[in-house]
């Protein structure tokens, strides 16, 4: 018998009276790593994000696109049919999205101009005045303070790569974590849409893993409210 295996592209043949040896070893893929920002967002309301004022901001590092992602399993062997990941699952990056309800609005708007966006009508609420349905308080904040929970709350997301941030969580983590390698051995005898379904899952999974997940929510349990820091109370405006 002669077995032929294909090893850096060139095919090595076995025969039956030689003895051969197989070590199964786990492909290197690089390091994660959060160096690049990859693009803030200031016009982008997210689900997170809920009523203007809930969440300020929300970091997440930069997924490859599904698109990018290799499949194709073997067609012959003992492994037949099972999925796995081809190419390395690389994490350079990350993304900063920042609740456009903080954010100033373009110059050629105003609080009377039409058609103004919630987020548009909350930041233009935020002038010191307190509105008769104002519940539990007097609202306080003004544009001038909506300047500083901007500045605030994009240095506790990352954009300066401040070592106390969510940045800063995932800068140390990622060296060290291992959550490439978790990637990399996933695999699955199974259709393609169901395995790009684990491939989402495992991911969802290394996002929230401890201590990973737990010092990033531990940041925002820790971090005083911006509005406190600043010294203003948000005016939510009705109706709700």
């Amino acid at each position: 018998m002669t077995a032929e295996v294909v090893v850096n592209g060139a095919v090595r043949r076995i025969m039956n009276d030689v003895p051969a040896f197989f070590t199964v070893t786990a492909r290197t893929w690089p390091t994660w790593n959060v160096n690049t920002l990859i693009a803030i967002h200031r016009d982008v309301m997210l689900d997170i994000f809920g009523y203007p004022g809930a969440a300020n901001g929300w970091f997440d590092f930069n997924d490859p696109p599904p698109s990018t992602w290799v499949t194709t399993p073997p067609t012959g062997g003992p492994n037949l049919g099972i999925r796995y990941l081809n190419n390395p699952y690389v994490i350079n990056g990350y993304e900063i999205w920042i609740n456009p309800s903080i954010v100033k609005p373009p110059g050629n708007l105003k609080p009377t101009s039409k058609n103004l966006t919630l987020s548009q009508k909350f930041y233009f609420d935020q002038n010191g005045i307190n509105e008769e349905n104002m519940p539990g308080g007097v609202a306080t904040c003004t544009q001038t303070h909506m300047v500083s929970i901007q500045t605030l709350t994009e240095k506790h997301e990352g954009v300066a790569q401040n070592p106390v941030s969510h940045w800063g969580i995932a800068n140390k983590y990622f060296p060290t974590a291992g959550f490439e390698k978790r990637m990399e051995k996933l695999y699955g005898q199974e259709p393609d849409s169901e395995f790009r379904a684990r491939v989402r899952d495992r991911l969802i999974e290394v996002k929230t893993t401890n201590p990973y997940w737990a010092e990033q929510r531990q940041l925002d349990a820790d971090e005083t409210p911006v509005t406190r820091i600043v010294g203003c109370k948000f005016d939510y405006f009705p109706p709700i």
